[in-house]
């Protein structure tokens, strides 16, 4: 039996990819999922996932699924930053709409998922999508991601920890600060600080933020959850996420 078990759950790690954005996502995740998970980064927006399919998809050879993982805007005013949330829709500004075809965790708070173009950066600016959508969450990827894998005919999901609620501020060049590649731009960010002192006292907040949002993602990917295998943090661990 136990045998049985530990090949199932060598089958779904090794065949149920996790694609993510940002190398930040990528390392945070790593820290709350078994190390032989593969987690690739595609770099940020549509362009990100479209370099992606387009070098990566290719080589990687069948899988069971993937799930694109990271972080994401608040846009329903009860969806708290921190918390994680399975997309059960993906839309885009254009009225397109993607149903999530792989089998994600059924504890996990569900609702839609928004892809625009641009980070949205402000509680105004977030209503503003809210009005026009209905959906709960924003990002940049999962549109683009939708369309890909239903291209090759892939099972996929998408799982977000929101990083910032819909009354949150994010610094207004926030998305400067990370290249096509999903890495920092040191400079950018620099540059940022200097334009914008207060920018360097909303960073500890937007960090604790994004990891605790980026641990709720790890507990809830079909990766760790389908098979029981996530363990519970200790308390070094919840203590350094807070």
């Amino acid at each position: 039996m136990a045998t049985h078990a530990n090949s199932a759950a060598g089958d779904l790690q090794h065949r149920t990819r996790l694609l993510c954005a940002l190398g930040f996502e990528r390392d945070e995740l790593a820290r709350h999922l078994p190390s032989d998970v593969p987690i690739e980064v595609c770099g940020p927006g549509a362009g990100g996932i479209d370099r992606w399919f387009g070098t990566r998809a290719d080589r990687i050879g069948p899988v069971r699924g993937i799930v694109l993982v990271g972080t994401a805007g608040g846009l329903a005013p009860d969806l708290e930053a921190g918390v994680a949330m399975v997309a059960d829709r993906i839309l885009d500004r254009h009225g397109r709409t993607w149903t999530p075809t792989f089998p994600t965790s059924p504890s996990a708070r569900r609702g839609a998922i928004l892809s625009v173009e641009r980070a949205a950066t402000s509680p105004a600016e977030k209503a503003r999508h809210r009005a026009a959508s209905g959906a709960d969450a924003v990002d940049l990827e999962s549109a683009a991601f939708a369309e890909a894998c239903e291209a090759r005919g892939w099972r996929w999901a998408v799982v977000r920890g929101i990083s910032d609620g819909a009354n949150d501020r994010l610094p207004d060049d926030v998305s400067t600060w990370i290249d096509e590649r999903g890495g920092l731009r040191s400079l950018a960010l620099l540059r940022s600080l200097a334009r914008t002192p207060r920018t360097l006292a909303q960073l500890p907040a937007l960090r604790r933020r994004s990891r605790r949002a980026l641990r709720a993602v790890a507990l809830a990917t079909p990766t760790t959850t389908s098979l029981g295998i996530a363990r519970p943090p200790s308390d070094r661990e919840s203590e350094a996420v807070r």
